[in-house]
């Protein structure tokens, strides 16, 4: 997400629920498993995650991703939306700055399902753990 704001890295996470959706798409029934076996398993859980992690990190870079998508979430769309000389493009996190950016989002989503342990410092890791 290094093209969000950090309130559009908020809205994306909390208001969007992008990270309950593969929770809630199974609906009341599938959800309850899935929390289940999260709780129930959190070693394997944390192997999946690192398997996710290890897939993303070989795509991180594709020339083929809107990487400006997150740029549209967060109180710099509601300003524009009611003054429209307030819009400006967000800025792009600092080259020397995507890998720190990168694990960050990492963490965020191991956090964000309460895996356990923290990543690694290394843009490749995996990791723990707010609300679901």
């Amino acid at each position: 997400m290094r093209y969000a704001s950090e309130s559009g890295r908020a809205e994306i996470v909390n208001n969007e629920g992008f990270f309950k959706l593969p929770l809630a798409v199974a609906g009341p029934k599938g959800s309850a498993r899935a929390i289940k076996y999260l709780e129930e398993h959190p070693v394997e859980a944390r192997q999946a995650l690192a398997r996710a992690f290890a897939a993303a990190d070989k795509f991180r870079e594709t020339q083929n991703y809107d990487r400006h998508w997150p740029a549209y979430y967060g109180l710099e769309r509601l300003i524009c939306l009611q003054d429209g000389s307030q819009c400006k493009p967000l800025p792009e996190l600092d080259r020397a700055k995507w890998d720190q950016a990168w694990i960050e989002a990492k963490q965020r989503v191991a956090t964000y399902y309460q895996l356990g342990m923290p990543l690694a410092a290394t843009p490749t890791a995996a990791g723990p753990a707010p609300g679901r």
